[in-house]
């Protein structure tokens, strides 16, 4: 059996596809198998993965529109002791698989590892790395998590056996599944960082994560399943939880605001400070909801104007 499972779901991405499996072929880490999981795709996919032969473990799948029930039908599927997740858009570096392999069998403590990366927009140019985004932590990371993800999908290797022990990925979730699977896995022991770049990852203005809304929403319910799935981590990182739960109420609310739902966007506003009072960034952004929607179309009209 190989060592190391790779997992890749998608749906209509047969243009990127195969620069995404050829990158996992083209690794200098060799004991591994590539699984990809096609989601009902009415593109050119599954033609393009007749080409691999046994090279490539292909599953065809009825279209569901969820992400996390395709790879759990992928990683059900796998056979290797290390899991890791590749989107069917993004690219690894060809020592990627070898580094983090090394990186988990020196620290039998860690649970999954992941890496530094580097994002591109649709049309190729370069949107900075994720250090530069966010501060990347090592070690003991499950109250860091809590506040928000900060893992980039597509460099994550997790040990088999504890994904498998928090239950994979929860198939309520359409799109803060994997933040909800890193906290659980996290929650279990400490996570490996490799601040090299080893992966690739496109930003695509069709993916999934373009609704933002949604996202925060849904990373909202998130928090709502880790607190009666994970009690003891919740009283043992409360602070972070509240300053976690306040920066997503934050962002939801912005988006409700620049919408014109300011009666919303209000409620939210105070919801993050009832959160987190120290979340001083929110006041400017209430006290703008609270003078209407009138006043609030009009300074995004301004605003436009002005930069366009």
């Amino acid at each position: 059996m190989p060592e190391v499972s790779v997992i890749i779901a998608t749906f209509n991405r047969g243009a990127f596809l195969e620069e995404a499996i050829r990158s996992a072929a083209s690794q200098t880490y060799k004991d591994r198998e590539i699984i990809v999981a096609d989601d009902g795709s009415t593109d050119d996919t599954l033609e393009r993965l007749s080409r691999y032969g046994n090279g490539v473990k292909v599953l065809s799948l009825e279209h569901t529109g969820r992400p996390s029930v395709v790879r759990n039908a992928a990683i059900a599927a796998a056979t290797g002791r290390l899991l890791a997740f590749l989107d069917s858009d993004d690219l690894w570096a060809p020592g990627k698989l070898e580094t983090q392999v090394r990186l988990l069998d020196q620290n039998p403590s860690f649970v999954m590892c992941y890496s530094d990366a580097d994002f591109l927009n649709h049309s190729g140019k370069s949107l900075g790395r994720q250090s530069r985004r966010e501060k990347l932590k090592s070690g003991n990371i499950c109250g860091d998590l809590l506040q928000g993800n900060f893992i980039p999908f597509s460099t994550v290797v997790v040990r088999r056996e504890v994904l498998e022990d928090v239950r994979r990925f929860d198939e309520r979730l359409t799109m803060a599944e994997d933040w909800h699977l890193w906290v659980k896995v996290a929650a279990r022991g400490e996570v490996g960082l490799v601040r090299d770049v080893l992966c690739t990852m496109r930003v695509l203005a069709c993916a999934l994560t373009g609704d933002k809304m949604f996202l925060f929403e849904e990373a909202l319910q998130a928090i709502r399943y880790l607190e009666s799935e994970l009690p003891e981590e919740f009283r043992k990182y409360r602070p972070q939880v509240r300053r976690g739960r306040a920066k997503m109420l934050a962002m939801l609310g912005r988006n409700r605001l620049f919408s014109g739902q300011t009666g919303d966007a209000r409620r939210l506003f105070s919801e993050a400070l009832g959160s987190w009072p120290f979340r001083l960034d929110v006041v400017p952004f209430y006290a703008l909801a609270c003078l209407g929607r009138r006043t609030v179309l009009g300074a995004r009209s301004l605003k436009k104007a002005i930069w366009h």
